[in-house]
């Protein structure tokens, strides 16, 4: 559990800490977080803690606004070359396939745009038809 914790979370806080002060007024930060933070999975429950972390960063003030994205399931190079065949089977979103990364990248736009300066702390969730309820 302390790998995943040094993978997923302590990047997001020191990176935070050390270049918060440099950020000025009006700036943003888009974290990336997942799906698993808000419907849980049992088998991958370090993952899912970790992500749950992410969301707490919508908190840090000072004018910057803080938004984050939690895709569902998205087919990137990692998948086919970490996972199991029979993983991969299962490896999918209820629009009947896993979004492409391109789908979810106008969401990082969107929220590092000044038009929606007026949004901080929410998370956009491009997650293929799974309701989410935060």
């Amino acid at each position: 559990m302390g790998h995943t914790f040094n993978t997923n979370i302590h990047p997001h806080f020191y990176m935070t800490k050390h270049t918060l002060l440099h950020f000025p007024h009006g700036s943003a930060i888009i974290n990336n977080t997942s799906i698993n933070a808000y419907v849980g999975r049992l088998d991958l429950l370090d993952y899912t803690s970790t992500e749950g972390a992410i969301i707490s960063f919508h908190n840090v003030g000072r004018g910057i606004r803080v938004n984050a994205v939690a895709p569902s399931p998205v087919w990137a190079p990692l998948i086919p070359a970490t996972t199991t065949d029979k993983a991969l089977k299962s490896f999918t979103a209820p629009m009947g396939r896993p979004a492409q990364p391109s789908e979810i990248a106008t969401c990082f736009v969107l929220l590092a745009s000044t038009d929606i300066s007026a949004i901080p702390g929410q998370t956009l969730h491009p997650n293929s038809g799974v309701v989410v309820n935060e």
